[in-house]
This record gives structure tokens, sequence and C-alpha cells, in this order.
């Protein structure tokens, strides 16, 4: 899970395998694969390197799911 603000300023557990694709409207929307959509505080470039961050990881923990 990556941690994403919520235009409230509340925090927020999102799975990226979760996420469909990303858009700035000018708010950045988180759009899931399920349809649902949730503007956040951070940017793209934030939420990218999240996700980066947070994939290179499950590679260095050796996650077997992605064996």
């Amino acid at each position: 899970m990556i941690e994403l603000t919520s235009l409230a300023g509340k925090p927020l557990l999102v799975n990226p395998d979760q996420v469909r694709y990303l858009e700035s409207v000018p708010d950045t929307i988180v759009c899931f694969i399920d349809g649902s959509r949730m503007p956040i505080r951070e940017s793209l470039d934030e939420v990218k390197n999240k996700f980066q961050i947070f994939k290179a990881s499950l590679f260095q923990k050796g996650d077997a799911s992605w064996s």
C-alpha cells in the first residue's frame, strides 16, 4: 500500500495494483480498475515516485507474487 492524501487532508492507503490510471485536471485524480475515482493532493510525479518505490521494494524483498 502507498499513502496518499485526500483533498480534505486525510491520509489514505491505496493498493497500487487497483489503480488503472492517474490524471491531472488540475487536481490529481486516481482512477481505479472498478471505475471509481478519488481526487488527491499529491502531484502526478509524486504518485509516480511512490508507485516506483513501492514496486521496487517488492522486488528487493523477493516477494513471491512477482516470480
